[in-house]
């Protein structure tokens, strides 16, 4: 029996599933049969080992590929409507099962490591088929959104199925009564079949999504579970409308991620329209969660969503290369940085119908335009707006201390930069008193700094330029409010690269700032110029003190938009010219001494 334990464990172990996979890559009955065989039935057992069969994203995305998926799609393109239909039908029946969520027991576990394969095991738990799921369909989904016939898509995601119910309801009438003198010919007419017309696939996908995200059990501890209704709306983190943390674990946080991510595909369909019909061509997927979407739902997402990002900020003091030595993905990290993308998505959708309405001389959402751009505008407690800023300088902060530590590559850059920009600019254009709060801040020279360092650092990269763009455009908004040109007179608290760091005030830096990026770019960030010239001449009646080295840029300024080289080159170039000679007179005329 000795001389057999080798032989035994080797094919029992089946190194923990990894043949099987294999198998899907290469085998008949694996990804292969989506394009060879027409038509495999919906109750087909095939289907059933793309809920199954992964342990991670990277699996689905690595087993299922794209040109799988598109090979699927020109020779059998009803195999992939029935895998979506088949994927999506397991988990909304997953989420009414009373058993999901249930961790994996120590039983299943070692049955599992017999067989991979097994019942039962931990291979296939009820939490892992859900996240599956959301795999799958994450991965298929794209590959249709690039379709350039639609009638695919919107049938096989957007046709809403009307179901005959009248069958269903109680008969009003009295069975079994035979009168001698009924007439048949007055007998009373059959009634009028009822209908019910069932949400479309999309709908239930986004819902059952957001159900999801507050599941018991699978995102959010299972204490907040009440009775037998494992889905609780309870806003995740403390912060704006919650005082109080429900707890959180790393798998709970890798769920989330999961979830969002998932969300994010459907939500990102705008991607693949025109840039001519994007504002013009409504995204059903986005339209649906911002108009279509409870109240309360709303609430419930916009705060979690927002509470996550805004409490991820780490700028103390950490282990040097401590990223180095635990290696692979934080859950953290990648939540926070879906939150963020789906927060910049949700907030930006403005096509169609969900454009802001005019009203008077200002344009504002409201809650049947885009209800997460509605509530963002009405906050309103002093207590939110520091939790948000906080939250901002800290991940700027923590930025600022990857760039600047003097162990190069010692700590890890913030892998959201963009999108908490991003959010920061959606903030101050939705919300005035956030923009007025910010501006009456003593932290407000910090997010100045911050901000045109980040633009100093990233003007040479090419494939940052959109960020430095979003920075002009906040500088430029901001500008125009009095309080900004104040507190420009506040030195530099902030620690910035020493290459880029100036004697004197906040304006000595912005002006050497604006300067270094038009002078060092050699017209590769030309769009930029206007917002930040523009601001310069808003600034301009207050400016004061600045140092000889400020003043000599502001001249260089002149002298490189006088040139005719220049001049001649654009249309816009004199305009540039124009504001220029406004700074200079708005600062000779306030302060003449």
């Amino acid at each position: 029996m000795l001389s057999t334990l080798p032989k035994q464990l080797t094919s029992s172990f089946g190194i923990l599933g990894d043949n099987a996979k294999l198998a899907f890559r290469s085998s008949p009955d694996g990804v292969q049969k989506l394009a060879t065989t027409r038509n495999i039935p919906l109750p087909d057992k095939y289907w059933e080992q793309y809920t199954v069969l992964f342990d991670s994203a990277s699996e689905v995305f690595s087993l299922i590929r794209i040109d799988d998926v598109r090979r699927a799609l020109s020779t059998a393109p009803e195999n992939v409507a029935t895998l979506i239909r088949a994927v999506s039908a397991r988990l909304f029946q997953l989420l009414l099962d009373h058993s999901f969520p249930s961790p994996p027991s120590v039983i299943g576990f070692a049955s599992s490591l017999m067989s991979p394969m097994s019942p039962g095991g931990a291979q296939d738990s009820k939490t892992k088929e859900v996240l599956n799921c959301l795999r799958v369909l994450a991965r298929v989904l794209p590959v249709v959104f690039e379709m350039e016939v639609l009638e695919f898509e919107h049938e096989l995601l957007w046709t809403k199925e009307v179901v005959d119910v009248s069958r269903n309801q109680p008969s009003d009438g009295t069975q079994f009564v035979i009168e001698d003198e009924d007439d048949e010919d007055h007998a009373p007419a059959s009634a009028a079949p009822i209908t019910e017309t069932k949400p479309a696939l999309a709908e239930k996908l986004i819902s059952t999504a957001i159900d999801l995200m507050f599941c018991c059990g699978f995102t959010i501890p299972t204490k907040l579970q009440v009775d037998h209704h494992k889905i609780n709306h309870i806003i995740w983190e403390h912060g704006v409308g919650s005082t109080a943390d429900v707890g959180t674990t790393k798998e709970f946080d890798a769920n989330k991620a999961e979830v969002l991510r998932f969300l994010l595909v459907l939500l990102s369909r705008q991607i693949y329209y025109s840039p001519s019909i994007v504002l013009s061509q409504t995204c059903r997927y986005s339209a649906h969660v911002v108009q279509h979407t409870p109240r309360r739902l709303v609430l419930t997402v916009l705060c979690s969503l927002l509470n996550t990002t805004m409490n991820s900020a780490r700028p103390g003091f950490q282990l040097p290369y401590n990223h180095l030595v635990w290696k692979g993905d934080d859950p953290r990290t990648n939540l926070v940085g879906l939150s963020f993308q789906l927060l910049c998505v949700i907030l930006d959708y403005q096509a169609n119908d969900a454009q802001d309405v005019e009203t008077g001389d200002v344009r504002a959402p409201t809650p049947k335009t885009n209800a997460f751009r509605y509530f963002i505008a009405k906050l309103h407690r002093a207590a939110d707006f520091d939790f948000i800023m906080t939250g901002v300088l800290g991940i700027l902060e923590e930025h600022m201390g990857a760039v600047v530590n003097v162990l190069p590559g010692s700590r890890k850059p913030v892998q959201y930069l963009l999108e908490t920009i991003i959010l920061l600019w959606k903030m101050i254009e939705l919300n005035k008193k956030f923009k007025a709060h910010l501006l009456a801040s003593e932290r407000m020279p910090d997010v100045i700094a911050y901000l045109l360092a980040f633009s100093l650092e990233l003007k040479d990269k090419p494939q940052n330029h959109g960020l430095c763009r979003a920075i002009s455009y906040i500088i430029q908004s901001l500008s125009a409010e009095t309080a900004f040109a104040q507190c420009l007179t506040s030195p530099v608290k902030v620690r910035i690269p020493a290459k880029w760091q100036v004697a004197g005030t906040t304006a000595d830096f912005m002006i050497t700032s604006i300067y270094s990026v038009v002078a060092t770019t050699s017209g590769a960030l030309t769009s930029l110029y206007p917002a930040l010239i523009i601001a310069l001449s808003n600034c301009s009646p207050y400016l004061q003190h600045i140092g000889v080295a400020a003043a000599t840029r502001l001249i260089q300024l002149f002298t490189a938009f006088s040139n005719p080289a220049f001049l001649l080159a654009d249309e816009g170039h004199p305009r540039l010219l124009f504001f220029m000679l406004e700074t200079f007179n708005s600062i000779l005329f306030h302060h003449p001494a």
